[in-house]
């Protein structure tokens, strides 16, 4: 097996972010269409849950990208950051994983992949707001 360099994975989120907006747009629709309103804000979390519920049975590895893809935009958009994935050491814990960073002065970053993960493991309501909440307010204290 061949093994894909840094300078693929690079691209490879490169290409994640350019089709972040499609993406999203058409996540949000099929959320909509269905009765659950994704508007970005924090409090759009929990319907976010819901949906990520309903959906999961259908195809889990598209449900759970787009849904992170989401839940990245949401803390982005309100709490600030960017979206970065890191390449250079394998033992980081986010290692070619896409994390929202730089919201912080402190070393912290928000990894929505894995906190879908999460509650998709836990399938406990209130995980994702949780997390949220947590990596905001350790964003306010710095």
């Amino acid at each position: 097996m061949r093994r894909v360099s840094a300078e693929e994975e690079r691209d490879k989120f490169e290409h994640y972010l350019f089709e972040m907006d499609d993406v999203l747009e058409d996540f949000v629709g099929e959320a909509q269409a269905v009765g659950y309103a994704l508007d970005y804000r924090e409090d759009s979390l929990g319907a976010l849950e819901a949906f990520i519920a309903e959906r999961l049975e259908s195809d889990p590895s598209q449900v759970k990208n787009r849904a992170a893809r989401y839940l990245g935009e949401v803390f982005r958009k309100n709490v600030g950051g960017h979206w970065d994935i890191y390449l250079e050491n394998p033992k980081d814990l986010h290692y070619k994983l896409p994390v929202v960073t730089g919201f912080s002065s402190a070393d912290l970053d928000f990894c929505p992949i894995e906190l879908v993960e999460n509650f998709v493991v836990k399938k406990e309501a209130g995980t994702l707001i949780r997390a949220f909440k947590y990596h905001k307010q350790c964003a306010d204290k710095t």
